[in-house]
């Protein structure tokens, strides 16, 4: 049985370098430059704004813009593209003038997607809130046997393409199933999907995954005591043990518990 694994990026394969906010806020003011309205009048507490849209994607950062600065929706699709083009732009600038600080990669995470790459029943991917243009130009070089093809494109979905994880889940089912021709997801018997896998880390990520009835490895922190008190919390408590045959919560993604439950649907 084939499997779709899917990996997030930030906070699950790395930790993101702080200046990435950095890059979007330069892409909302050349964005909005370019259509004659300058957001330096406008007052923008961007510490709100990423805290409203964290755990989405960058399409809805992008919707949130317009409304916060009262673009004109036949004008949302100009803003929408200039935003992700100079966000790759800044990236760019970066390397240009040697001033690129790589984000930090989790040792653990490239353990287990070498792992995985082992065996050929597995499909990885990418699903992220990035755009893929901006991922491309960040993505560590282990990374690009993995998730890059024999034409230079980033084998995922991406934060162009919906405004939600759940959707852009559901993009990758589907699309892979055309893909791929013998791919099919396998259902258990509560509806479950029980060969499609998220690798994540965010409180957002796990309820995507619930929403779009798929399985996931949840890496909420690297600090076991941090996961520990995330277990011990009422709610989470309670959702853990509804869904304790979806959810895998760790802290390591070399345990041996993450290969066993991603093995699970072969048993």
């Amino acid at each position: 049985m084939k499997k779709l694994i899917l990996f997030d990026h930030d906070g699950t394969i790395c930790k993101s370098n702080l200046n990435a906010y950095d890059s979007m806020t330069y892409a909302a003011e050349q964005a909005a430059k370019n259509l004659g309205i300058d957001i330096k009048k406008i007052e923008v507490e961007w510490s709100k704004v990423f805290n409203e849209t964290r755990g989405t994607t960058e399409k809805n950062l992008v919707h949130y813009l317009v409304y916060l600065f009262h673009i004109p929706l036949d004008k949302f699709s100009e803003f929408e593209r200039m935003f992700y083009l100079a966000r790759e732009a800044w990236y760019k600038n970066m390397k240009k003038y040697k001033e690129f600080v790589y984000d930090l990669y989790y040792p653990d995470a490239e353990i287990l997607i070498d792992k995985l790459k082992e065996k050929k029943d597995n499909i990885l991917r990418l699903v992220t809130g990035n755009p893929s243009n901006v991922l491309k130009q960040r993505i560590a070089n282990f990374l690009r046997s993995s998730f890059i093809d024999s034409e230079g494109e980033l084998l995922g979905y991406f934060g162009e393409s919906a405004y939600s994880r759940v959707d852009l889940i559901s993009l990758a089912i589907s699309s892979t199933q055309k893909e791929i021709e013998d791919f099919k997801p396998e259902y258990s018997d509560d509806g479950s999907i029980r060969n499609v896998y998220y690798i994540a880390d965010s409180r957002a990520d796990l309820f995507a995954a619930l929403y779009a009835k798929i399985r996931i490895v949840w890496i909420a922190s690297r600090t076991l005591q941090e996961v520990k008190d995330i277990e011990s919390e009422d709610a989470m408590s309670y959702i853990l043990k509804m869904h304790k045959n979806r959810i895998l919560l760790t802290n390591n993604l070399e345990d041996e518990d993450v290969m066993e439950f991603l093995t699970g649907a072969d048993k």
